[in-house]
């Protein structure tokens, strides 16, 4: 079994392919916010960490629903803000 840093990481295409291959990545270095946080939503998230996004979202979405359209994007922003996105 091979420890490997997954550099230049992307979504994780080689970490997965690393991994199924019986080896273990100890950490990742990746620029693109948007591919770190997929490659987090991915990789580094467990099933709780899963729920209480799905509940933050869900939550803010009824907001959204109960004041009509005319507030989408502030509320998009407000969950985009608190997922330091």
């Amino acid at each position: 079994m091979l420890t490997f840093i997954d550099f230049f990481a992307g979504i994780g295409g080689f970490r997965r392919g690393m991994e199924l291959a019986g080896h273990k990545c100890i950490g990742f270095c990746e620029f693109d916010k948007f591919a770190a946080a997929g490659y987090t939503a991915m990789h580094l998230m467990t099933d709780e960490d899963r729920e209480r996004l799905a509940a933050l979202v869900n939550s803010d979405s009824q907001l959204c629903r109960q004041a009509g359209n005319g507030v989408t994007v502030p509320v998009i922003r407000a969950i985009a803000e608190r997922m330091e996105i």
